[in-house]
């Protein structure tokens, strides 16, 4: 748990000290990662329905990542939408739109691979909690210090 934990904050870092701040389209399964975490849906046959999005999010996201980086005009289409099934502009939560960047889509996919863990070792889940807890702190750190010194603008 340790060192995935531990990766999971170097990969956060590293998405936040790259970031370009500007808005990316949200592919469908993050929009679905987002609706189970909202529902607080631990149901084991849900979440593991999802487990296989997770994967092939890992991957799609880890090119639209390194996409956008090369991406000079923020404003331009997202170019990788052909190699992911559907997206939006924008995020729904509770039936509100929310514009996201990057990391905000890398943090998401943390946060459902850390209920995937709580899910499959059940034992583990108050530390898997601790970590999450963590996890949120170090986003909420990391974001506030560049907005502060205005490395977001």
């Amino acid at each position: 748990m340790s060192f995935f934990h531990d990766e999971k904050i170097k990969q956060l870092d590293l998405a936040l000290q790259n970031e370009q701040w500007a808005h990316v389209d949200v592919p469908s399964d993050f929009q679905e990662i987002a609706k189970i975490i909202i529902a607080g849906n631990t149901d084991a046959a849900d979440i593991n329905a999802q487990t296989d999005s997770f994967i092939s999010i890992s991957s799609s996201h880890s090119s639209l990542v390194e996409e956008d980086e090369d991406t000079s005009n923020p404003s331009s289409p997202n170019k990788s939408a052909p190699t992911i099934s559907k997206s939006s502009r924008h995020l729904i939560i509770d039936q509100k739109k929310f514009l996201v960047v990057n990391s905000v889509l890398s943090l998401l996919k943390m946060l459902g691979e850390y209920m995937l863990c709580m899910n499959n070792i059940p034992v583990l889940a108050t530390d898997v909690l601790h970590r999450l807890l963590e996890l949120l702190k170090v986003f909420n750190f990391i974001c506030m210090h560049q907005i502060r010194f205005m490395k977001s603008i």
